[in-house]
């Protein structure tokens, strides 16, 4: 007899800020909303995660600034936490940005969630973050790049793909934080 399925109760990711949305049963009866991201719908150039490295993560004031701007924002988050996360802030980054520049290669859409568990989420769990902290990092990090200094048209051109990324690490990551908890 085949092992039955633990129900996990996940809150829903922020509909609103994610391209699609659909629900699932999991055969157990009660709904949960699942986001999907589609690659062709959000049409995003992740070459330019690549060139959001070279000119925030490779400039040292330019990293210190979106750090700044980052902690900052999550001015919520115990003291001791937002220490963990500042230490841990520049490998957040450039896992982030390796992981979308990736994306370039199909096959490394399969690898992706590997990625995120490995290299992004197992950090957060060290510090550790709650799902909802988790999820305020995220979104901080994403309007934060607004904030910084970073000449404007560069900042125009990696800004939307940006967004969209973290959009999907954000519901990608608060689910798997979530699913680990149990």
């Amino acid at each position: 007899m085949p092992e039955q399925m633990q129900d996990i109760s996940i809150p829903p990711p922020n509909v609103e800020s994610s391209p699609l949305s659909a629900s699932t049963n999991g055969g157990s009866g009660s709904f949960v909303m699942v986001t999907t991201h589609s690659l062709l719908t959000i049409n995003l150039s992740f070459y330019v995660l690549r060139d959001m490295k070279s000119v925030v993560y490779s400039n040292k004031s330019k990293l210190q600034e979106y750090t700044s701007l980052v902690i900052q924002g999550m001015s919520t988050v115990r003291q001791d936490k937002l220490a963990r996360l500042e230490e841990r802030f520049p490998s957040l980054l450039k896992n982030l940005l390796q992981i979308g520049a990736g994306l370039v290669q199909p096959r490394e859409l399969r690898d992706f969630f590997i990625d995120i568990l490995e290299k992004f989420v197992d950090i957060i769990r060290s510090i550790p973050l709650t799902g909802e902290e988790l999820r305020l990092f995220c979104d901080v990090l994403s309007k934060s790049f607004q904030d910084t200094t970073i000449k404007p048209n560069l900042k125009n051109k990696f800004a939307i793909t940006w967004s969209a990324f973290m959009a999907v690490v954000r519901d990608v990551s608060v689910t798997l934080v979530y699913a680990l908890q149990v």
